[in-house]
């Protein structure tokens, strides 16, 4: 519990991609891939910290010559 609340931008984003799995799966034609997918994600930046999406900008940031 200490994590979801002190890394508040993943559980808003988790929460966030929680609600449209949700929203998915009861108005869109449901593919049972897609919506695991989502699911998953969703409940990995749930319970992730914060540094994630630090460590995301940085990788963004220093990859600008599009080199992956």
């Amino acid at each position: 519990m200490k994590n979801i609340v002190a890394g508040w931008k993943t559980t808003l984003l988790g929460l966030l991609i929680l609600a449209i799995d949700i929203y998915y799966l009861l108005e869109k034609d449901a593919e049972i891939f897609k919506f695991s997918v989502l699911l998953i994600l969703g409940i990995g930046f749930l319970f992730a910290p914060d540094s994630i999406i630090e460590g995301l900008r940085s990788v963004i940031k220093n990859n600008k010559d599009k080199k992956f």
